[in-house]
């Protein structure tokens, strides 16, 4: 009896370790954030900062931005694009949003950066 629940959950942590994650975390945005920022200051338009970033991210982000890039080709602006994801928390569209509107997405961005270094740090600790 014992040795069927040892098998059992030894097969259960194996599972659960092959499986992939599929679904973007802080660490993630960080890395989309710190990409769109280079592209951005390099003075490169919104879209064409996204494509850029689509590139060379990886499988975890890479279809959400598609998914932003299709909605933008759509007519929609960068902040409802990323709603539409579900992946971005309602404060980081909203920040995107006003940074848009005033013309200093770059800066925005670049906070957003500095915000999510900062909670990662605290969540390591």
């Amino acid at each position: 009896m014992i040795d069927s629940i040892k098998s059992f959950l030894y097969s259960m942590l194996v599972t659960l370790k092959l499986r992939k994650r599929t679904t973007p975390d802080d660490s993630d945005l960080l890395r989309f954030f710190r990409m769109l920022n280079l592209f951005l200051n390099a003075g490169m338009k919104s879209t064409e900062s996204l494509e850029q970033t689509k590139e060379i991210s990886g499988p975890i982000m890479k279809p959400v931005i598609i998914k932003m890039l299709k909605s933008i080709e759509g007519g929609m602006s960068l902040e409802n694009a990323m709603r539409k994801t579900d992946v971005f928390p309602k404060y980081i569209c909203d920040l995107i949003q006003a940074g848009r509107e005033k013309g200093s997405l770059n800066e925005v961005v670049l906070e957003i950066v500095f915000f999510l270094e900062q909670k990662l740090d605290i969540k390591k600790k």
